[in-house]
């Protein structure tokens, strides 16, 4: 099975909670089900050693982490939306592409404000010398 297909797996259960703080994803929970555990040992080499040690520690089964079975078992890049992706490596350039541009932008914008505050800096200092 292709991490894609796992993570199409992982993807097709119903998320009831997730956290993520700033870019870190800290957990997604989806119901502790027959119907999730059965979808998850497709994914995961020993469902109940997971369950145990990551999916449900507490034993509640209150609901399954599923966030470390995309990033460990099926190689999930990223969280976005919902839905645990992988990149492709042209995606992943065109990232680097869009972020690059960006970036030049900003410091053009930053170059452009510093010339404009060194502008006035200049008029302020002429009429400070002109009032005496």
């Amino acid at each position: 099975m292709t991490n894609q297909e796992k993570l199409d797996i992982l993807n097709s259960m119903k998320i009831i909670d997730q956290d993520g703080r700033g870019s870190e994803l800290v957990y997604v929970h989806v119901e502790y089900s027959d119907e999730n555990i059965e979808k998850l040992s497709k994914v995961v080499l020993d469902v109940n050693e997971y369950l145990k040690n990551v999916g449900d520690p507490d034993g509640t089964k209150d609901c399954i982490d599923i966030s470390i079975a995309a990033f460990q078992y099926a190689d999930a890049d990223y969280y976005h939306h919902g839905k645990f992706v992988i990149y492709t490596k042209e995606q992943i350039l065109e990232m680097y592409e869009c972020e690059k541009s960006k970036r030049i932008i900003a410091e053009n914008e930053l170059e452009n404000h510093k010339t404009m505050i060194g502008y006035a800096k200049e008029q302020i200092q002429g009429m400070l010398n002109s009032i005496g």
